[in-house]
């Protein structure tokens, strides 16, 4: 059986790169740290939240005491696919308009992931395999 000890470290390792981040102006990004987390959430927030879904479902058994877990994991299930959808299509408006409109809408749908994750990495941290209920 698979452990969650690298999955779980990734989400540590990732959470904190949400915050503040000084990037090169002359770099891919010129700079924009929106467009930089924008990427960064798209792209890791997804295989992130497949961990956790992965594991949720591989111990509904363990974690039957438990349903928070199971109806955030499901929550996720019916819902993630737009959730990066509407992302992706943000971020790309965003990146043809820096306008503070488009830069708004563009947080809003990266913070609907980012509370996936925190949620997903929470619920990892207390109930993990060493963790069971």
């Amino acid at each position: 059986m698979r452990t969650l000890a690298n999955p779980l470290l990734a989400l540590m390792l990732f959470l904190p790169m949400l915050g503040c981040r000084n990037l090169d102006p002359s770099g891919p990004y010129a700079g924009d740290k929106l467009l930089y987390t924008a990427d960064d959430t798209i792209t890791t927030g997804k295989d992130l939240l497949d961990l956790f879904l992965g594991w949720e479902k591989r111990s509904r058994t363990t974690l039957a005491g438990v349903p928070e877990v199971r109806r955030t994991a499901d929550h996720i299930r019916a819902n993630g696919k737009q959730w990066f959808a509407t992302a992706i299509r943000l971020r790309e408006t965003y990146n043809s308009a820096k306008t503070d409109a488009n830069a708004s809408a563009l947080r809003e749908a990266l913070k609907v992931i980012q509370v996936a994750l925190m949620e997903s990495s929470a619920y990892l941290t207390k109930y993990g395999p060493a963790k069971a209920p």
